[in-house]
């Protein structure tokens, strides 16, 4: 998915989820996935310099971007034979969030990526990094 806000800025989302059992129709039962799997990734290319009033010759491009990717096993880990679903029914409830960001694998990452460049006001063929 992707939208554009006129020369200011791109916006991109990605989004995916594959359940337990995921695979192709020529693999067997154990090369399938044994976990679901959700990714999601929204990214925007800012223009900053448009935020800037007058022709200062600079050129302020941004990168913000987050990502999350999360892993959930099928089976529980600790104990193979059970169900993840039956080990949470087991257990305390207080405990049950705690033992699942114990098991389930997630990964965030995030951040800003910016750089100034100073362009040439005659005929923006020189670039320098600031």
């Amino acid at each position: 998915l992707t939208a554009k806000l006129a020369d200011f800025a791109t916006i991109n989302g990605a989004m995916s989820f594959n359940s337990f059992g995921y695979g192709s129709i020529n693999s067997k039962i154990n090369e399938r996935a044994r976990e679901s799997r959700t990714f999601y990734d929204i990214s925007a290319n800012v223009n900053a310099e448009k935020l800037i009033p007058g022709n200062h010759g600079l050129k302020v491009p941004m990168l913000v971007s987050y990502q999350t990717t999360t892993i959930r096993p099928q089976y529980d880990p600790f104990n193979p034979d059970v169900r993840l679903e039956a080990s949470l029914e087991a257990r305390p409830e207080n405990e049950r969030d705690a033992y699942l960001d114990l098991i389930q694998d997630r990964e965030v990452k995030r951040g800003p990526d910016e750089q100034v460049l100073q362009l040439r006001n005659r005929n923006n063929a020189y670039l320098r990094q600031v």
